[in-house]
């Protein structure tokens, strides 16, 4: 049995034990207790000898381990991970990312989001408000797919009572961003990923289906179009909208992990494997796409016969 405080060939038995065994957060919680310990006992500051070692406990201990990690693997994004820790890290930069916008911290901030949080604002012009005006015959039902935690669609201008709709994989964690940071809005996002669109909704439920920049952060793009198809309505339209080949942009950080490109009305996807799919391919007859760019960004609209 240990006595307290333990005496410094106990402590250092202990941290040999957990560094042996390779347990990186229980080693570095046990060398911050060191750290405490023989400061108080012989005045030892350990922290000018082993002060990386000290920092990384310290912030251990603040973070929780999970958030420790990922802070390590910023900094070693080469390291080879398993492909779901790999995604969970992604899902905390996206989380970063969105918390950065809402509390002011990203130059996104400014306007842009004072923009999207008036839910009855005209449309903008664009390629949206186009496609709206050409499918509005009153009582729309829209479905923003990787919404983040505020959708850019709203009902100003639109005839009727629109019904509008969102989803996200990480719903759940931007609702409690959103109530934490007491931010309301009438839509709130929905947990559900592209590729499990039509188990969520039903097939053909909604006249327009809109994607933002969102399809590239999913596991499977190809599988999230096809399911967009299948809960798109007879004479509806699906509009998908990203920056072109943002993946290597991104230096392939985070989720941006397809490229998405353009090429002679094609809409192409690359793979870190560098394997294409030609998007055209897999529409089918009931199906017209058409692609086109415009400055860094692509519109791809699929419309259903």
């Amino acid at each position: 049995r240990y006595r307290w405080p333990p005496t410094i060939p106990q402590i250092a038995n202990v941290l040999l034990h957990y560094f042996i065994s390779n347990s990186l957060s229980q080693f570095l919680l046990i060398f911050l207790v060191l750290h405490i310990v023989l400061h108080q006992r012989c005045g030892f500051n350990i922290s000018r000898r082993f002060p990386l070692i000290v920092r990384a406990a310290k912030k251990l201990k603040r973070d929780g381990l999970e958030r420790f990690l990922y802070s390590v693997y910023q900094r070693i994004e080469w390291f080879p991970i398993p492909k779901r820790i790999r995604r969970r890290f992604a899902e905390l930069y996206e989380l970063d990312f969105w918390r950065n916008v809402l509390t002011g911290k990203s130059k996104y901030s400014d306007g842009f989001f004072a923009y999207r949080l008036d839910f009855n604002r005209p449309l903008a012009e664009g390629p949206v408000k186009e496609v709206l005006m050409e499918l509005d015959h009153g009582g729309l039902k829209m479905l923003d797919v990787g919404s983040g935690p505020i959708t850019t669609l709203c009902q100003g201008g639109l005839k009727g009572s629109p019904t509008i709709c969102a989803c996200d994989p990480l719903a759940a964690k931007y609702r409690e961003l959103l109530n934490e940071l007491g931010i309301d809005h009438p839509v709130k996002p929905r947990t559900c990923s592209a590729e499990r669109l039509c188990r969520q909704y039903g097939e053909e439920a909604f006249h327009f289906i809109y994607c933002r920049n969102a399809l590239d952060h999913s596991e499977d793009p190809v599988a999230g179009i096809k399911e967009m198809m299948k809960i798109c309505k007879k004479g509806g339209a699906i509009l998908i909208e990203g920056k072109i080949n943002e993946a290597i942009s991104e230096n392939w950080k985070g989720m941006h992990q397809w490229n998405f490109s353009v090429l002679e009305g094609e809409f192409i996807i690359q793979g870190r494997d560098h394997k294409t799919v030609k998007v055209s391919n897999i529409v089918g007859d009931e199906f017209h796409l058409s692609a086109k760019t415009h400055d860094e960004w692509m519109v791809v609209r699929i419309d259903r016969k």
